[in-house]
């Protein structure tokens, strides 16, 4: 689904470059209305914001990328342990 969230945290980062859907000032109540109202009103930057919001899912949090990284980090602690 495309998203409206606060440009705040670390929600930048994992969005991207804004291709998933819009990122507004944290704490500007109205320019998170007008992004909803955006993509209430056109389903075109909807379909575009949600297809590049999986493809972001996908290549960044899915389980093939996300459990090599994680085994990468057990394995980091185990050598040093060893040490």
């Amino acid at each position: 689904l495309p998203v409206v969230a606060p440009f705040s945290g670390n929600l930048p980062e994992v969005l991207g470059d804004g291709g998933c859907g819009r990122l507004v000032k944290s704490g500007w109540e109205a320019g998170f209305a007008q992004a909803l109202e955006e993509l209430a009103g056109n389903s075109a930057i909807r379909e575009q914001f949600a297809r590049a919001a999986r493809q972001r899912a996908l290549a960044c949090y899915s389980e093939e990328v996300v459990v090599p990284s994680i085994l990468k980090v057990i394995e980091w602690v185990r050598e040093a342990r060893s040490r």
